[in-house]
């Protein structure tokens, strides 16, 4: 998991959880009304309603339909592979697939646990979310977090549109996440 950065010599330590910024906490008097006026503007504590929260509901009910997924299989060109295990191998709950094969035209095929792919999810979302400063894995991260997120809607009972790969050895049904768009053949 990623940590933050370590606090200042004698900083209290941190709970992990996100602490009030200076813009959210009101100078002294501030909570009081102007003289011969009223206080009409919301607390400044409040989230700004930017979507974020419907976000991040969408987000967890990926995980826990992730959380359900035995077997993921990633189809990737061998450099995003690179990419993926370069910033997710840091992840706890992240293991390296026993399985992974080289296929042709440099593309990588790697079978992740479910557990690994939680780690995958969780990753690619933090590095799309913090990745200003790298635009480039800022775009990879994403891509590779939204082909995740839809191959696991796909997949349970019942799922409409489920796309299952039965595997080259008789495997039983495999989510599979692919990340290889083509051109539309000319005259199709």
């Amino acid at each position: 998991m990623f940590s933050a950065a370590p606090a200042a010599p004698g900083a209290e330590p941190s709970s992990g959880a996100p602490g009030p910024d200076a813009g959210s906490v009101p100078a002294e008097g501030a909570g009081e009304p102007p003289s011969g006026g009223s206080a009409a503007a919301p607390p400044a504590t409040d989230p700004p309603d930017d979507g974020s929260s419907t976000e991040d509901e969408a987000f967890v009910a990926s995980l826990d339909a992730a959380a359900s997924i035995a077997t993921a299989r990633l189809i990737c060109h061998r450099d995003t592979w690179q990419f993926l295990l370069d910033h997710t191998v840091r992840h706890p709950h992240f293991r390296v697939p026993d399985r992974i094969t080289d296929l042709a035209g440099g593309r990588t095929e790697a079978f992740l646990s479910g557990r690994s792919l939680l780690a995958v999810l969780v990753t690619t979302r933090d590095l799309h979310r913090d990745g200003a400063a790298d635009p480039v894995g800022r775009a990879l991260a994403g891509t590779v977090h939204k082909r995740a997120r839809q191959a696991v809607a796909d997949t349970g009972p019942g799922a409409p549109g489920a796309y299952t790969d039965r595997g080259d050895e008789g495997n039983p049904e495999v989510t599979t996440i692919v990340l290889d768009d083509r051109p539309v053949p000319a005259g199709s």
